[in-house]
């Protein structure tokens, strides 16, 4: 069971690290979030990479339900919650853990 998210963890991503875990909560695969911030596959394996090592995680999915336990805070306004049919589906399957 992951227990709940350190929001202080979260602060600590850079910028692209914040674009790209939230990119990932949206479903998107690395080649997608390169394009999408016109950056290479690799950087976004980087990005990953070091968000993993930063918040004591080991995929994707650890990671969306950890940004969902922490009120997947947006850059522009911490107190912001995702909306999208995708986050009331994985809301209810973490409720249920």
């Amino acid at each position: 069971m992951i227990s709940s998210a350190d929001p202080v963890l979260i602060e600590a991503l850079t910028n692209p690290e914040h674009e790209a875990a939230q990119a990932v909560t949206r479903g998107l695969h690395n080649r997608a979030i390169a394009h999408e911030f016109g950056i290479s596959e690799q950087t976004v394996k980087k990005h990953l990479a070091n968000i993993y090592a930063k918040l004591a995680i080991d995929d994707r999915l650890q990671l969306t339900i950890h940004l969902f336990k922490s009120g997947l805070p947006n850059r522009k306004d911490r107190r912001t919650r995702a909306s999208s049919h995708h986050s009331i589906v994985i809301a209810a399957l973490i409720r249920s853990i």
